[in-house]
């Protein structure tokens, strides 16, 4: 058995959520220090962390009140392939961590 990763790919391709992570990082925070894991769950759950440091620390009272759609869609997408999302503050940037399920194929 093989690990089809089509729904994570999904998430790195253009618009997908590894990169409007690390486009906000940079443009919007003006991060530093960038620092992307991924860690592959049980075989079968991708998560991805992403920590932005050196820049703008987030302000989460303005998350539902900014008027663009990055981190609502990117939190729509991966709910949407059944994943998990979190975002919090921490001093000079943000930590964002998400997961998304892996589907086994025969090879």
């Amino acid at each position: 058995m093989v690990l089809h990763f089509r729904t994570a790919v999904d998430h790195f391709k253009g618009g997908g959520s590894v990169q409007e992570a690390i486009n906000n990082a940079v443009h919007r925070a003006k991060c530093e220090c960038l620092d992307i894991r991924f860690n592959i769950i049980e075989g079968h759950i991708l998560e991805v962390t992403i920590e932005n440091t050196g820049g703008q620390t987030l302000d989460m009272s303005k998350i539902e009140k900014t008027p663009g759609f990055g981190l609502k869609n990117m939190k729509r997408r991966i709910l949407d392939s059944n994943g998990e999302f979190s975002i919090v503050s921490i001093d000079g940037g943000a930590r964002l961590r998400f997961t998304c399920p892996l589907s086994p194929v025969q090879a």
